[in-house]
């Protein structure tokens, strides 16, 4: 992987760190005003664990397929 994609991978993951810290920090304070705000937000915080997964995945099968 070169220097420029790994780098805007990084963005993309810190992004979404990112974003997970500032729903989790809003649930603590009990920024959700109802029960649906707050299943909303888990539900972000749900997809947004599983886009960082995914791309976490892709990194590892893109530099074992460069090792290769």
């Amino acid at each position: 992987m070169n220097y420029e994609t790994m780098k805007f991978v990084s963005l993309i993951k810190e992004n979404i760190e990112e974003r997970i810290n500032n729903i989790e920090e809003a649930l603590g304070g009990k920024a959700a005003k109802n029960y649906e705000e707050y299943a909303e937000m888990c539900g972000e915080i749900k997809g947004l664990f599983a886009a960082r997964s995914f791309i976490t995945d892709l990194t590892h099968y893109a530099e074992e397929a460069e090792n290769e």
